[in-house]
């Protein structure tokens, strides 16, 4: 069995707040400041023919939103906005800013068995929980090679990963020849 711990530090920032739903902006969580601090502890081994890895973490996060203009970026017209009646619902042509902080607590679970020389099972198990975002992912796979190579047992296990995950997605660049990556996946993330 291995066992690894760390702490994990992670800051980032954005220009503009892009987290409403108007004109110029798009819903995205884009804080003016972000930093979160998390503290994270692996298992990976075999036991009676399994293998397995196990992974749990809790963090804490810090983030400050600025106040924003209702037209993101167009704050002479939010202006000229606050001279003339509001619409119904709106007391101000400005989105208040805010500071909020959070706890998160992250659990991993999954075990994979060789069935034969081509077949393996497995099970995994996925929670993250925090205020505002709280998914489950379960699964029950079956993995085959075809062919003449055999799957192997692989330690640490690989679950599927369900589509909602990927990360890595690549797309095709009309601005120029080849492949590249989205600027908004972030190549770092490890499942």
């Amino acid at each position: 069995m291995r066992t690894d711990a760390g702490v994990t530090v992670n800051y980032w920032n954005y220009q503009r707040d892009l987290s409403n739903y108007t004109f110029g902006s798009g819903g995205y969580y884009s804080p003016q400041s972000y930093v979160s601090v998390s503290i994270p502890i692996e298992l990976v081994g075999h036991r009676a023919g399994w293998t397995y890895k196990a992974r749990a973490a809790v963090s804490y996060s810090v983030s400050q939103v600025s106040r924003q203009c209702v037209l993101s970026g167009r704050c002479r017209i939010a202006g000229a906005a606050a001279r003339m009646p509001l619409p119904s619902g709106y007391s101000s042509p400005y989105f208040s800013g805010y500071h909020s902080t959070g706890v998160g607590l992250s659990a991993y679970a999954a075990a994979e068995r060789q069935m034969t020389a081509g077949l393996v099972v497995g099970v995994m198990l996925d929670i993250d929980r925090t205020d505002f975002y709280h998914p489950t992912t379960v699964e029950i796979y079956l993995r085959h090679a075809f062919g003449y190579s055999a799957t192997r047992n692989l330690s640490p296990p690989r679950p599927v990963r369900p589509y909602q995950s990927l990360v890595r997605v690549l797309h095709r660049s009309p601005q120029r020849r080849g492949w590249r990556r989205p600027a908004h996946i972030n190549p770092h993330i490890e499942s």
